[in-house]
Protein backbone atom coordinates (compact mmCIF):
# COMPACT_ATOMS: atom_id res chain seq x y z
CA UNK A 1 0.00 0.00 0.00
CA UNK A 2 1.31 3.41 -0.88
CA UNK A 3 1.69 6.68 1.60
CA UNK A 4 -1.23 8.13 -1.08
CA UNK A 5 -3.17 5.57 0.40
CA UNK A 6 -2.30 5.87 3.78
CA UNK A 7 -3.14 9.12 4.17
CA UNK A 8 -6.56 8.77 2.78
CA UNK A 9 -6.99 5.73 5.02
CA UNK A 10 -5.65 7.24 8.35
CA UNK A 11 -8.86 10.21 7.42
CA UNK A 12 -11.51 7.54 7.23
CA UNK A 13 -10.63 5.85 9.82
CA UNK A 14 -9.90 8.48 12.15
CA UNK A 15 -6.55 7.78 13.06
CA UNK A 16 -3.19 9.25 13.35
CA UNK A 17 -5.05 12.27 14.97
CA UNK A 18 -7.36 13.11 12.59
CA UNK A 19 -11.03 12.91 12.91
CA UNK A 20 -14.61 13.72 10.91
CA UNK A 21 -16.55 16.29 12.23
CA UNK A 22 -20.12 16.64 12.15
CA UNK A 23 -21.96 18.82 8.80
CA UNK A 24 -23.25 22.36 9.70
CA UNK A 25 -25.51 24.32 7.43
CA UNK A 26 -26.42 27.83 7.33
CA UNK A 27 -30.43 26.86 7.37
CA UNK A 28 -32.84 24.33 7.00
CA UNK A 29 -33.21 25.70 3.35
CA UNK A 30 -29.20 25.21 2.55
CA UNK A 31 -28.75 23.27 -0.65
CA UNK A 32 -24.83 22.75 0.74
CA UNK A 33 -23.11 21.39 4.17
CA UNK A 34 -19.68 21.86 5.31
CA UNK A 35 -18.04 19.01 7.48
CA UNK A 36 -14.48 19.99 8.91
CA UNK A 37 -11.69 17.34 8.98
CA UNK A 38 -9.49 18.04 12.24
CA UNK A 39 -5.93 16.44 13.38
CA UNK A 40 -4.25 16.71 16.87
CA UNK A 41 -0.63 17.42 16.11
CA UNK A 42 2.57 17.18 18.36
CA UNK A 43 3.21 20.54 19.48
CA UNK A 44 6.74 20.54 17.92
CA UNK A 45 5.83 19.58 14.97
CA UNK A 46 6.09 22.32 12.66
CA UNK A 47 5.59 22.42 8.98
CA UNK A 48 8.51 22.48 6.20
CA UNK A 49 6.85 23.95 3.82
CA UNK A 50 4.83 27.45 3.36
CA UNK A 51 2.02 28.36 1.12
CA UNK A 52 2.33 30.50 -1.49
CA UNK A 53 -0.46 32.60 -0.49
CA UNK A 54 2.03 32.45 2.60
CA UNK A 55 4.87 34.05 1.58
CA UNK A 56 5.04 37.97 1.21
CA UNK A 57 8.87 38.43 0.66
CA UNK A 58 11.52 36.42 -1.47
CA UNK A 59 8.97 34.91 -3.87
CA UNK A 60 8.65 36.96 -7.57
CA UNK A 61 5.51 35.91 -9.92
CA UNK A 62 5.42 36.94 -13.57
CA UNK A 63 3.92 36.63 -16.86
CA UNK A 64 6.50 34.68 -19.07
CA UNK A 65 4.45 36.42 -22.09
CA UNK A 66 3.25 33.12 -22.65
CA UNK A 67 -0.65 32.12 -21.86
CA UNK A 68 0.16 28.73 -20.79
CA UNK A 69 2.95 29.64 -18.44
CA UNK A 70 4.09 31.60 -15.09
CA UNK A 71 7.38 31.82 -13.77
CA UNK A 72 7.92 31.22 -9.95
CA UNK A 73 11.62 32.14 -8.72
CA UNK A 74 11.66 31.26 -4.78
CA UNK A 75 14.61 33.32 -2.84
CA UNK A 76 12.23 33.07 0.51
CA UNK A 77 14.47 30.78 2.04
CA UNK A 78 11.59 28.29 2.40
CA UNK A 79 10.11 25.32 0.35
CA UNK A 80 6.55 26.70 -1.24
CA UNK A 81 3.67 24.91 -2.00
CA UNK A 82 2.35 26.11 -5.13
CA UNK A 83 -1.43 24.76 -4.86
CA UNK A 84 -3.27 23.77 -8.61
CA UNK A 85 -6.52 26.16 -8.59
CA UNK A 86 -4.40 29.32 -7.29
CA UNK A 87 -5.21 32.14 -9.57
CA UNK A 88 -2.36 34.85 -9.84
CA UNK A 89 -3.97 38.69 -10.43
CA UNK A 90 -2.25 41.86 -11.23
CA UNK A 91 -1.24 44.16 -13.97
CA UNK A 92 -1.07 41.45 -16.66
CA UNK A 93 -3.90 38.55 -17.71
CA UNK A 94 -5.24 36.57 -14.64
CA UNK A 95 -4.09 32.98 -14.77
CA UNK A 96 -5.31 29.79 -12.68
CA UNK A 97 -2.27 27.20 -11.79
CA UNK A 98 -2.54 23.68 -12.96
CA UNK A 99 -0.33 21.68 -11.63
CA UNK A 100 0.32 21.34 -7.65
CA UNK A 101 3.96 21.17 -6.27
CA UNK A 102 6.64 21.95 -4.12
CA UNK A 103 9.38 24.88 -5.13
CA UNK A 104 12.38 24.68 -3.22
CA UNK A 105 14.31 27.67 -2.55
CA UNK A 106 16.57 29.10 -4.67
CA UNK A 107 14.44 27.08 -7.25
CA UNK A 108 12.83 28.90 -10.42
CA UNK A 109 10.37 26.92 -12.29
CA UNK A 110 7.64 27.72 -15.40
CA UNK A 111 4.44 26.79 -13.59
CA UNK A 112 1.66 25.55 -16.25
CA UNK A 113 -1.45 27.70 -16.02
CA UNK A 114 -4.74 28.55 -17.92
CA UNK A 115 -6.09 32.09 -18.51
CA UNK A 116 -8.99 32.94 -16.40
CA UNK A 117 -9.67 36.29 -18.20
CA UNK A 118 -10.45 35.69 -21.59
CA UNK A 119 -10.86 39.68 -22.59
CA UNK A 120 -7.35 41.09 -20.69
CA UNK A 121 -4.07 41.01 -22.71
CA UNK A 122 -0.95 39.71 -21.63
CA UNK A 123 1.93 41.80 -20.15
CA UNK A 124 5.18 40.25 -20.23
CA UNK A 125 7.61 40.05 -17.25
CA UNK A 126 4.79 41.84 -15.13
CA UNK A 127 4.65 40.79 -11.70
CA UNK A 128 1.40 39.31 -9.78
CA UNK A 129 0.24 37.88 -6.54
CA UNK A 130 -1.69 35.01 -5.57
CA UNK A 131 -5.53 36.03 -5.28
CA UNK A 132 -7.45 33.06 -4.72
CA UNK A 133 -8.66 29.64 -5.37
CA UNK A 134 -10.78 28.71 -8.50
CA UNK A 135 -14.13 27.07 -7.59
CA UNK A 136 -14.24 23.45 -8.72
CA UNK A 137 -16.13 23.93 -11.92
CA UNK A 138 -12.29 25.76 -12.96
CA UNK A 139 -10.59 23.34 -11.80
CA UNK A 140 -11.98 20.15 -13.04
CA UNK A 141 -10.98 21.81 -16.56
CA UNK A 142 -7.72 22.25 -15.17
CA UNK A 143 -6.99 18.71 -14.28
CA UNK A 144 -8.01 17.52 -17.62
CA UNK A 145 -4.50 18.35 -18.92
CA UNK A 146 -3.58 14.91 -17.75
CA UNK A 147 -4.90 11.87 -19.20
CA UNK A 148 -5.13 8.87 -17.31
CA UNK A 149 -5.35 6.83 -20.61
CA UNK A 150 -2.28 8.02 -22.62
CA UNK A 151 1.50 8.08 -22.27
CA UNK A 152 3.29 11.04 -21.05
CA UNK A 153 6.11 12.76 -22.18
CA UNK A 154 8.35 13.48 -19.02
CA UNK A 155 10.94 16.28 -19.16
CA UNK A 156 14.38 15.75 -16.73
CA UNK A 157 14.67 18.51 -14.18
CA UNK A 158 18.39 18.87 -14.20
CA UNK A 159 17.45 20.14 -18.29
CA UNK A 160 14.75 22.03 -18.16
CA UNK A 161 14.55 23.71 -14.82
CA UNK A 162 15.99 27.09 -14.67
CA UNK A 163 17.81 28.95 -12.01
CA UNK A 164 18.78 32.00 -10.95
CA UNK A 165 22.22 33.22 -10.39
CA UNK A 166 23.68 36.25 -9.29
CA UNK A 167 22.80 38.46 -12.08
CA UNK A 168 19.16 37.49 -11.30
CA UNK A 169 19.19 36.19 -14.82
CA UNK A 170 17.74 32.24 -15.50
CA UNK A 171 20.10 30.06 -17.09
CA UNK A 172 19.05 26.75 -18.73
CA UNK A 173 20.86 23.91 -18.05
CA UNK A 174 23.50 25.16 -16.10
CA UNK A 175 24.06 24.66 -12.52
CA UNK A 176 26.36 25.79 -9.85
CA UNK A 177 26.04 23.16 -7.32
CA UNK A 178 23.89 19.98 -8.82
CA UNK A 179 23.57 18.67 -4.84
CA UNK A 180 21.69 21.60 -4.19
CA UNK A 181 18.83 21.52 -6.37
CA UNK A 182 15.53 18.97 -6.59
CA UNK A 183 16.43 15.70 -8.81
CA UNK A 184 13.62 13.86 -10.88
CA UNK A 185 11.47 14.00 -13.60
CA UNK A 186 8.04 15.77 -14.75
CA UNK A 187 5.23 14.58 -16.82
CA UNK A 188 4.52 17.49 -19.47
CA UNK A 189 0.96 18.98 -18.70
CA UNK A 190 -1.13 19.09 -21.89
CA UNK A 191 -2.27 23.02 -22.39
CA UNK A 192 -4.31 23.26 -25.62
CA UNK A 193 -6.86 25.05 -27.12
CA UNK A 194 -9.58 23.06 -25.73
CA UNK A 195 -8.46 22.71 -22.41
CA UNK A 196 -8.28 26.75 -22.47
CA UNK A 197 -11.92 27.40 -23.94
CA UNK A 198 -13.09 24.88 -22.15
CA UNK A 199 -11.37 26.86 -18.65
CA UNK A 200 -13.22 29.84 -20.28
CA UNK A 201 -16.62 28.07 -20.77
CA UNK A 202 -15.99 27.17 -16.58
CA UNK A 203 -15.43 30.46 -15.70
CA UNK A 204 -18.82 31.45 -17.47
CA UNK A 205 -20.53 28.22 -16.16
CA UNK A 206 -24.29 28.09 -14.92
CA UNK A 207 -23.17 28.24 -11.67
CA UNK A 208 -21.55 31.13 -12.28
CA UNK A 209 -24.32 33.05 -14.12
CA UNK A 210 -26.85 31.60 -11.43
CA UNK A 211 -24.96 33.78 -8.60
CA UNK A 212 -27.04 36.41 -8.90
CA UNK A 213 -30.29 34.37 -8.02
CA UNK A 214 -28.34 32.56 -5.32
CA UNK A 215 -27.37 36.02 -3.69
CA UNK A 216 -31.00 37.58 -3.85
CA UNK A 217 -31.45 34.06 -1.61
CA UNK A 218 -28.68 34.64 0.50
CA UNK A 219 -29.77 38.36 1.32
CA UNK A 220 -33.40 37.68 1.86
CA UNK A 221 -32.70 35.10 4.76
CA UNK A 222 -29.72 35.92 6.28
CA UNK A 223 -29.00 39.87 5.30
CA UNK A 224 -30.92 42.43 6.20
CA UNK A 225 -30.19 46.12 4.10
CA UNK A 226 -27.74 44.15 1.59
CA UNK A 227 -28.96 46.05 -1.31
CA UNK A 228 -29.20 44.55 -4.48
CA UNK A 229 -26.71 42.06 -4.33
CA UNK A 230 -27.19 40.54 -8.25
CA UNK A 231 -25.48 43.37 -9.43
CA UNK A 232 -22.27 43.28 -10.19
CA UNK A 233 -19.17 45.96 -11.35
CA UNK A 234 -17.14 43.02 -13.12
CA UNK A 235 -18.75 41.13 -15.87
CA UNK A 236 -18.95 37.14 -15.68
CA UNK A 237 -15.43 36.14 -17.92
CA UNK A 238 -13.38 38.17 -15.21
CA UNK A 239 -13.06 35.18 -12.33
CA UNK A 240 -10.97 36.77 -10.03
CA UNK A 241 -13.44 40.36 -10.12
CA UNK A 242 -16.33 38.29 -9.87
CA UNK A 243 -14.82 35.99 -6.54
CA UNK A 244 -13.59 39.08 -4.92
CA UNK A 245 -17.39 40.96 -5.12
CA UNK A 246 -18.88 37.32 -4.10
CA UNK A 247 -16.79 37.95 -0.99
CA UNK A 248 -17.41 41.15 0.03
CA UNK A 249 -21.38 40.83 -0.99
CA UNK A 250 -21.51 37.70 1.37
CA UNK A 251 -18.87 38.57 3.89
CA UNK A 252 -21.71 38.54 7.07
CA UNK A 253 -23.01 35.15 5.89
CA UNK A 254 -19.46 33.69 5.07
CA UNK A 255 -18.24 34.64 8.46
CA UNK A 256 -21.60 32.46 10.15
CA UNK A 257 -18.98 29.56 9.18
CA UNK A 258 -17.71 27.49 11.81
CA UNK A 259 -13.91 26.75 12.46
CA UNK A 260 -13.65 23.34 14.11
CA UNK A 261 -11.02 22.67 16.64
CA UNK A 262 -7.65 22.04 15.35
CA UNK A 263 -9.29 22.01 11.67
CA UNK A 264 -7.14 20.99 8.63
CA UNK A 265 -9.35 20.45 6.03
CA UNK A 266 -12.82 20.53 5.15
CA UNK A 267 -15.68 18.43 2.69
CA UNK A 268 -18.27 20.33 0.90
CA UNK A 269 -21.18 18.75 0.37
CA UNK A 270 -24.39 19.26 -1.70
CA UNK A 271 -27.43 17.40 -2.38
CA UNK A 272 -25.78 15.42 -5.47
CA UNK A 273 -23.06 14.57 -2.58
CA UNK A 274 -19.72 15.33 -2.16
CA UNK A 275 -18.85 18.38 -4.31
CA UNK A 276 -14.93 18.81 -2.92
CA UNK A 277 -12.60 18.11 -0.24
CA UNK A 278 -9.83 19.55 1.04
CA UNK A 279 -7.47 18.75 3.68
CA UNK A 280 -3.92 19.48 5.26
CA UNK A 281 -1.49 17.37 7.69
CA UNK A 282 -1.47 20.73 9.88
CA UNK A 283 -3.91 23.24 11.29
CA UNK A 284 -1.77 26.01 10.50
CA UNK A 285 -2.54 25.51 6.03
CA UNK A 286 -5.59 25.15 6.88
CA UNK A 287 -5.89 28.50 8.31
CA UNK A 288 -3.71 30.00 5.90
CA UNK A 289 -5.99 28.53 3.13
CA UNK A 290 -9.29 28.48 4.38
CA UNK A 291 -10.08 32.31 2.98
CA UNK A 292 -9.77 32.02 -0.45
CA UNK A 293 -11.44 28.53 -0.25
CA UNK A 294 -14.66 29.84 1.59
CA UNK A 295 -14.47 32.99 -1.25
CA UNK A 296 -13.78 29.98 -3.94
CA UNK A 297 -17.36 28.37 -3.44
CA UNK A 298 -19.35 31.36 -1.29
CA UNK A 299 -22.22 30.90 -3.89
CA UNK A 300 -22.51 27.18 -3.14
CA UNK A 301 -22.25 27.89 0.67
CA UNK A 302 -24.98 30.46 0.67
CA UNK A 303 -27.86 28.86 -1.96
CA UNK A 304 -30.63 28.73 -0.02
CA UNK A 305 -32.74 28.09 -3.21
CA UNK A 306 -34.73 24.39 -1.38
CA UNK A 307 -37.52 27.14 -0.20
CA UNK A 308 -39.94 24.48 0.01
CA UNK A 309 -37.66 21.82 1.56
CA UNK A 310 -38.05 19.73 -1.54
CA UNK A 311 -34.65 17.60 -0.40
CA UNK A 312 -33.64 16.13 2.85
CA UNK A 313 -30.37 16.17 4.17
CA UNK A 314 -29.34 13.29 6.68
CA UNK A 315 -26.12 13.90 8.74
CA UNK A 316 -26.27 10.24 10.02
CA UNK A 317 -24.67 9.83 5.96
CA UNK A 318 -21.95 12.52 5.86
CA UNK A 319 -19.33 10.90 7.16
CA UNK A 320 -20.20 7.42 5.18
CA UNK A 321 -19.93 9.14 1.98
CA UNK A 322 -17.12 11.08 3.37
CA UNK A 323 -15.78 7.94 3.95
CA UNK A 324 -16.23 5.70 1.21
CA UNK A 325 -14.22 8.76 -1.38
CA UNK A 326 -11.16 8.41 1.35
CA UNK A 327 -11.18 4.27 0.79
CA UNK A 328 -12.23 4.35 -2.83
CA UNK A 329 -9.64 2.47 -5.43
CA UNK A 330 -8.12 5.23 -7.64
CA UNK A 331 -6.42 5.26 -11.00
CA UNK A 332 -3.01 7.09 -9.89
CA UNK A 333 -0.61 8.72 -11.78
CA UNK A 334 2.86 10.72 -10.31
CA UNK A 335 2.93 14.01 -12.77
CA UNK A 336 5.58 16.04 -10.43
CA UNK A 337 8.25 13.41 -9.06
CA UNK A 338 11.37 15.46 -7.52
CA UNK A 339 14.26 14.16 -5.02
CA UNK A 340 11.91 15.28 -2.04
CA UNK A 341 8.78 15.84 -2.96
CA UNK A 342 6.04 14.50 -5.80
CA UNK A 343 2.65 15.16 -7.12
CA UNK A 344 0.24 11.88 -7.54
CA UNK A 345 -2.93 12.61 -9.43
CA UNK A 346 -5.81 10.40 -8.58
CA UNK A 347 -9.15 9.41 -9.99
CA UNK A 348 -12.27 7.41 -10.01
CA UNK A 349 -15.15 7.20 -12.60
CA UNK A 350 -17.07 10.21 -10.09
CA UNK A 351 -13.88 11.88 -8.60
CA UNK A 352 -10.02 13.14 -9.42
CA UNK A 353 -7.96 14.67 -6.87
CA UNK A 354 -4.25 14.73 -5.85
CA UNK A 355 -1.86 13.67 -3.51
CA UNK A 356 1.21 16.41 -2.62
CA UNK A 357 4.15 14.49 -0.46
CA UNK A 358 7.42 16.58 1.17
CA UNK A 359 10.34 14.65 1.80
CA UNK A 360 8.06 11.71 1.57
CA UNK A 361 5.50 12.39 3.82
CA UNK A 362 1.49 14.07 2.57
CA UNK A 363 0.67 17.29 3.34
CA UNK A 364 -1.88 17.30 1.57
CA UNK A 365 -5.08 15.93 -0.10
CA UNK A 366 -7.75 17.26 -2.70
CA UNK A 367 -10.45 15.85 -4.21
CA UNK A 368 -13.43 17.22 -6.14
CA UNK A 369 -16.14 15.35 -7.77
CA UNK A 370 -15.59 15.57 -11.51
CA UNK A 371 -18.01 17.82 -14.05
CA UNK A 372 -20.91 16.33 -16.09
Amino acid sequence: MNKASDLLLDIAAEKNGYSIGDPWRMNEFSLAAVVPISRIVPSDYKRGYLLLSEVTKGVTIKDTGNINEMEIINHSGYAVFVKAGEYVAGGTQTRALAVSQIIFSEESIKVPCACVHASKGIRANQQVKVDGYAPTEVRNELYKGYNFDEDDETIDLFRHHEFPFGNGRPNVGIYRNRDTYPRGRVIRYSYNHNIQNSVWGSVKSRSMADTGRVMSFAAHNDLSNSGRLNNYFTPLEDLAGRMNENEGKLKEVLEKIPIATNQTGLALLTFEGINSLENFEHPDSWNAFRKNLVKSEATKLVDQRDQNSLFEFKVEKAKEIIKNLLKADFKEKTVVDKENSQTTILETDKFQGEVVFLYNNPIHCSFMSKSK
